[in-house]
């Protein structure tokens, strides 16, 4: 038997003549499919053995898998090329660190700008795009760039799909886009389809739940309508309205109470600036004749405004407007507001009260913005009240902007 030497040498001899190596596998390996190295100035064409290397004059390195693929080069561009007809990956690179701080990043790319006199072009560390047909059919992903589900390993650090370092005058720029184009397609038909949030806590959420669509702020919403110098608007709006009418107030009870269509204003709602706008309106569906009763706007354990002495009618309405703005916050916070109170005769002229913070010598009311408050109207009807009389709440709209 001749030695490994000896076919090294006979091997050798044969593949200078054909320009050419073979690596062999092992002592006695099949050479038909033991891989190569060969070289020459045009691209590889040869149906190698898996795992053959070829050496390009223009200095281009090509390694042969399923087909041939060039390796990058630090000085020329490098060209890609394979055909799959399953699931495969041109390029993938896995890297495992072991390192309890150690940055570790699987793949670095970095353009240099050579010269300061660039004027136009462009400039790019990563470039992709994809290519669909026109027989395509069903819902095929097609993404230039594909976040994958990460492997949570149990702790509690947070899975970023995409970071951004500081020093970007720009995070996405879509402005080649035309007409439909910039389109951000969120999960249908959740709690929660896009958050927006920093380390303060949560500044906006998109809700595409069924039937409850809705995009909620949480911070204060301003406009200026397009008017650069201008004063930012606070936008606002309903926050509560009554669906249905409150229980009647009736009996012989003296003492004051709140309709039971109220609002309850979570605490930290009120700013300074905060205006809110209540409107309400109720009837006394049944009266004695000889009762009076008190009207009051509460805010908490707050009286904001008040009139006193109504001596209502069988039927007699009225109607509430008021709304008042917060000029400081806090435990002992301040609010100052105004508003009026009509009462009468459906289609009769009405009686009109003034209605104002305050009292004699101040107009603020005192409000603890720290905590959560109630706005309700509240009735107190007076010692001539009697079983037979009875008011009701029809109507309750709160308004914060």
């Amino acid at each position: 038997m001749a030695t490994v030497a000896s076919q090294v040498a006979e091997r050798w001899a044969k593949a200078k003549a054909y320009l050419g190596l073979i690596v062999r596998t092992s002592a006695d390996s099949d050479t038909s499919t033991d891989p190569t190295i060969s070289a020459g100035s045009g691209a590889p064409s040869e149906s190698e053995p898996a795992g053959s290397i070829y050496l390009r004059t223009t200095g281009v390195v090509y390694v042969r898998g399923s087909s041939w693929m060039g390796l990058p080069t630090l000085a020329q561009t490098n060209d890609f090329a394979a055909t799959a007809t399953s699931a495969d990956e041109l390029v993938n690179v896995d890297l495992t660190i072991n390192h309890a701080t150690a940055t570790a990043i699987a793949l670095d790319a970095h353009v240099i700008q050579a010269t300061t006199a660039r004027t136009g072009g462009a400039a790019a560390g990563i470039r992709s795009r994809t290519t669909s047909s026109a027989g395509d059919t069903g819902s095929p992903i097609y993404a230039d760039y594909w976040a994958m589900s990460p492997v949570d390993g149990g702790g509690t650090v947070i899975h970023t799909a995409y970071y951004v370092s500081n020093g970007h005058d720009r995070t996405f720029d879509t402005s080649d886009c035309t007409t439909g184009q910039n389109v951000w397609y969120i999960t249908n038909n959740v709690a929660v389809a896009l958050r927006v949030s920093d380390s303060a806590g949560t500044v906006l959420d998109v809700v595409t739940t069924t039937g409850s669509r809705a995009l909620n702020v949480f911070e204060r919403l301003t406009i200026t309508d397009g008017v650069s110098s201008g004063t930012a608007k606070r936008v606002g709006g309903d926050a509560y309205n009554a669906t249905a009418a409150s229980t009647a107030i009736t009996g012989t009870t003296e003492t004051e109470a709140n309709f039971d269509i109220n609002y309850t204003m979570p605490a930290g709602t009120l700013k300074v600036g905060t205006r809110v706008r209540v409107r309400a309106a109720g009837i006394h569906t049944a009266t004695t004749g000889s009762e009076t009763h008190d009207l009051l706007i509460k805010l908490g354990s707050v009286t904001l405004a008040s009139v006193t002495g109504i001596d209502p009618a069988d039927n007699g309405v009225f109607q509430i407007e008021f709304e008042f703005v917060v000029r400081s916050v806090g435990a002992s916070g301040t609010v100052v507001g105004c508003g009026s109170l009509r009462t009468g005769a459906r289609g009769a002229a009405a009686t009109i009260y003034q209605l104002f913070t305050g009292s004699a010598g101040t107009s603020t009311a005192t409000i603890d913005t720290t905590a959560a408050n109630v706005v309700a109207i509240a009735i107190d009807r007076q010692a001539s009240a009697t079983d037979g009389d009875s008011c009701r709440l029809d109507y309750l709209n709160v308004e914060i902007i």
